[in-house]
């Protein structure tokens, strides 16, 4: 076959094994580097190849041999194994169809792979390995999040129980100090799980239609309180042309914009925090969001801003003991960003405030403008007072939306001028809106500067208070300075009801200072003493008269001051001690519940719960206990723990649904795994409630589900 000298001498010298078969698979020729391989001492010729090759493989050899010798094709490349020796190894052959002399024959080319298949397997078995282990970190990660949520749940849980006691003043700085931290320590816990999650590549985004203008507000308002505790204004800066509904993950949205407002409000310390949203349409007709959160806080270096989004890391080792946090709530929140195809920057100097921003693609929903984006009245001459610049300037420009004309002035002397110089020139303001907090002259002292002037007593006034300031409608009643009152920052549907409500009413329903606030004082003094719930507003309302008493040879003004305190400490205490729980209609009351729950806590904070709600509750300590409750007496709903010894929440479930029971079951579960919603749906159960839950949420799935 191999007929001259130079095609016999690159045949035998290569150092690449080669052989010569028919069409059966038998060796007509075959190199030394091929015997070589093989370590066989006898005469090969004759030999068929399956001699050599490893059993299992034989099948498949034949079957691609035969396919590939009656194929058109004339070439073909096969990995399979072979023996050597005692041994098993791997060859790459490569097959040639030739024909010589209407003679077919396969000339192979065979080189030994079996160190790259060696290397190959040791990294599948890494990757296997180590997809385990990602796996077992996972489920590691679910259990542990699940074992710590479930008593931060319960301390939470009975803090709710707590609040609706009678507690004194310093008992109920205590709790509120508890509660505060059970959810300082569940956020931290829920940072360090997304961000296991995000590191694992276990993070999904959900792709439904949602609320973005509320989602925005109330994201606001989760920062604000804890912002205007320390006397920080926050402003909300939303463009008009902003879609009313996208596609998205709302969840995460509302969780980024969280962060990043709770980091503005931990590193500002006076000033104000500003979340601007701004909307554009490029030419191709796709709509960007770009969100900014603004501060006046302490600023950042440039060297320091590097590792900002980094992990556990923060500006300053020195900030985390002043500030405290994880530093992975920034981390977390540009993964998301990238996440939805935007990236989070930051613009900051040190000393002056910091801007976090970022732009993302976003896909409309249905084709709802803005609420309130017409005026409630047309053509208002307004005046707007509010010593904070910005703040002043976002309000106002809300104003201007409306096409009103609008001043801005930022203390309360150029607010009585400037009152004063329209009013003389015959062109009043028809409303004022004048911020509770200015420095010098304050709110109120403005107010009543306004309401003592004959000249300018008639303006509308509408008060802008601080959340938790304690601005009580009462004070407003028993003064008549003010008309209105709005909690900064101030939403636009609120502002529009305000000046709508302003302007519908009539004389005899404004709020005035008359006979009728002392009616509402003789009121107060009439309350039953027997009432238990009232205990505390009585004690309060006759130490405060007394006081009062004692005051009254004072001017008007002082006396009516002195009168407001005491209406704002009695109806304060009522608020602080009276927290009634929402209960449901009449027609879900006295309904027989199983709660199926091994922890014991848990089992009491359910059942002071639903029996608070007027229900019939049972108990049950595992899914096998559950059973039995069901097949012995009637039910109308069941909250089923997931994670239970001796029968789980979705063995017991399933057995529940094979014996014909449609009792709607309550999955409640800490677990965050990808797929436990489904995995609860699938075992028989009706819906999914996530701890820690309080109250509400409670209600909520009974009234879902008794209808």
């Amino acid at each position: 076959m191999l007929n001259s000298d130079f095609t016999k001498q690159l045949f035998n010298n290569s150092s690449t094994g080669h052989l010569v078969m028919d069409a059966n698979g038998s060796i007509l020729e075959a190199n030394d580097s091929f015997i070589t391989m093989i370590e066989y001492k006898n005469s090969i010729k004759g030999k068929n190849i399956v001699d050599f090759l490893f059993k299992e493989d034989i099948d498949d050899w034949l079957f691609a041999f035969n396919a590939y010798f009656s194929d058109v094709g004339n070439k073909t490349v096969l990995n399979i194994r072979y023996n050597k020796g005692n041994s098993t190894r791997w060859w790459k052959l490569f097959l040639n169809k030739i024909t010589i002399k209407d003679d077919v024959y396969i000339l192979g080319v065979v080189i030994d792979i079996s160190d790259e298949i060696e290397s190959q397997g040791d990294l599948l078995i890494a990757k296997q390995a180590a997809e385990k282990s990602e796996a077992s970190k996972s489920i590691f990660l679910a259990n542990m999040s699940h074992e710590i949520r479930t008593p931060i749940h319960t301390i939470t849980g009975l803090a709710e129980l707590m609040g609706t006691t009678k507690l004194d003043d310093e008992q109920r700085e205590y709790l509120t100090q508890i509660d505060f931290a059970a959810k300082v320590l569940l956020t931290l816990i829920n940072d360090i799980l997304d961000f296991s999650k995000i590191e694992a590549g276990k993070l999904t985004f959900e792709n439904i239609e949602y609320d973005l203008y509320n989602t925005i507000i109330n994201s606001v308002d989760l920062s604000a309180l804890e912002a205007h505790k320390k006397g920080v204004d926050v402003g909300i800066s939303i463009d008009p042309h902003m879609p009313m509904y996208i596609v998205g993950d709302q969840v995460r949205l509302r969780q980024i914009l969280v962060n990043l407002m709770s980091n503005a409000v931990k590193f500002t310390k006076v000033g104000q925090i500003i979340l601007s949203v701004k909307s554009r349409n490029d030419d191709l007709g796709n709509t960007f969001l770009k969100f900014a959160v603004t501060d006046s806080g302490i600023g950042i270096s440039k060297a320091k801003q590097v590792k900002l989004f980094q992990a556990f890391s923060q500006a300053d080792v020195s900030t985390t003991r002043e500030f405290g946090g994880t530093g992975l709530g920034l981390s977390i929140s540009s993964n998301l960003v990238n996440m939805m195809n935007g990236h989070l920057s930051v613009d900051s100097k040190e000393g002056e405030g910091a801007s976090f921003f970022f732009e993302v693609p976003i896909t409309k929903g249905q084709d709802t403008p803005l609420p309130y984006l017409l005026p409630p009245i047309k053509g208002l001459k307004v005046l707007v007072v509010d010593d904070n610049l910005k703040i002043n300037r976002i309000f106002s420009d809300t104003l201007r939306e409306w096409n009103y004309e609008v001043i801005e002035v930022y203390n309360g002397m150029d607010a009585i001028n400037e009152l004063i110089i329209k009013a003389s020139m015959g062109k009043p303001y028809d409303l004022c809106f004048i911020d509770q907090l200015l420095s010098g002259m304050d709110g109120w002292q403005l107010a009543s500067e306004i309401h003592s002037n004959s000249l300018i007593g008639k303006t509308k006034t509408i008060l802008m208070s601080l959340k938790g300031k304690g601005i009580e409608e009462s004070k407003m009643k028993l003064l008549g300075w003010f008309q209105a009152y709005l909690t900064k920052p101030v939403r636009r549907e609120e502002l529009y009801d305000s000046i709508d409500d302003l302007y519908s009413r009539t004389s005899d329903q404004e709020i005035s200072n008359d006979d009728s606030d002392i009616g509402e004082i003789e009121e107060l003094e009439s309350i039953d003493e027997d009432d238990d719930y009232m205990e505390p507003l009585q004690f309060s309302k006759d130490r405060d008269l007394n006081e009062i008493e004692e005051l009254i040879p004072i001017d008007d003004k002082e006396y009516i001051h002195e009168l407001h305190n005491f209406s704002s400490m009695a109806f304060s205490e009522v608020e602080d001690e009276v927290d009634i729980f929402e209960m449901p209609d009449d027609n879900f009351l006295e309904r027989n519940i199983l709660v199926v729950e091994d922890h014991l806590v848990n089992q009491k904070l359910f059942k002071i719960m639903l029996e608070k709600a007027g229900h019939n509750v049972h108990v049950a300590s595992d899914g096998q206990e559950a059973l039995s409750f069901v097949d012995s007496m009637k039910l109308d709903l069941i909250f089923m723990d997931c994670q239970m010894p001796i029968m789980n929440g979705y063995d017991s479930s399933t057995a529940i649904r094979e014996k014909g029971y449609t009792i709607p079951i309550i999955a409640v579960t800490a677990s965050a795994v990808v797929g436990e919603y489904e995995k609860c749906i699938n075992s028989g159960m009706n819906d999914v409630m996530t701890k820690p839950f309080k109250n509400k949420d409670i209600i909520h799935y009974l009234e879902k589900w008794m209808k």
